[in-house]
């Protein structure tokens, strides 16, 4: 009997590592998913700063005509129903901006964004892995599943400083000029979402001393915050040796 228990234990072993070999041979570049990721974002940062400037060159209507096409087209490729009626909900509001030759529901498009973000986020909440938890173990395969409390938080974070943005956004939209709104919805909220995120990165290498990558900034951050001298540091310290000694990343 333990023969075969420990044979079920090896073919366990071996798939484990093969499971592991084949996430990382499809997520080995995780720099192209970070680009991917940056490209979205710097794209919702540009829309306040280049909005003006496009309905100059375009012109008000045929602008917000052409976003209230691209909004039907990206509904109609949607498969989730939220998805489909938040992108419908951006076709109407451009096409009322056409309609109405006004630039105001084109200001509102902005924190219609960061509304739909701010649902993306809390409704993860009801799942069994947050979002913040299947971006982790997405761009990290081997991603430990004790990180899940961690992420719970920072999704519940993410949520409540979307749904915040959202409502100055709102207010800005409808009461103050297109020169504000630019700046608020722009510089002002990007850059605090900027230091925020610098923020929650140094907090999180610091609470789990996760040292996976031994690059520059973590060979000093080791030195400041060695993973021995915490609970967590020494659990997330075994984990990467762990699966490192699975991948022989370290057998050179």
């Amino acid at each position: 009997m333990s023969g075969t228990r420990d044979g079920a234990m090896r073919r366990a072993t071996a798939l484990d590592e093969e499971t592991l070999r084949r996430d990382y041979a499809r997520n080995l570049d995780n720099r192209l998913q970070a680009a991917m990721l940056g490209v979205l974002a710097l794209g919702a940062a540009l829309y306040p700063l280049a909005l003006q400037w496009l309905v100059g060159v375009i012109g008000l209507r045929p602008l917000a005509t052409v976003l209230a096409v691209a909004g039907v087209a990206a509904a109609l490729r949607s498969a989730p129903t939220a998805a489909r009626l938040a992108r419908a909900g951006t076709a109407a509001t451009a096409a009322l901006a056409a309609l109405a030759g006004s630039i105001v529901p084109l200001l509102l498009l902005a924190p219609a964004i960061h509304a739909a973000l701010a649902w993306m986020f809390l409704s993860s909440l009801r799942d069994e892995q947050s979002i913040i938890e299947r971006a982790a173990k997405t761009i990290q395969p081997a991603a430990p599943d004790f990180i899940g409390p961690y992420c719970r938080g920072v999704t519940m974070l993410w949520g409540i400083v979307f749904a915040f943005n959202a409502a100055v956004l709102i207010v800005v939209s409808l009461t103050a000029p297109v020169q504000t709104w630019q700046s608020v919805a722009g510089y002002g909220i990007w850059t605090c979402m900027g230091i925020l995120t610098a923020g929650e990165f140094l907090v999180r290498k610091t609470y789990f001393r996760n040292y996976w990558y031994r690059g520059p900034f973590e060979q000093i951050w080791s030195r400041l915050f060695p993973a021995d001298a915490t609970p967590m540091g020494r659990r997330s310290a075994a984990h990467i040796a762990e699966v490192r000694a699975k991948l022989g990343l370290d057998s050179q």
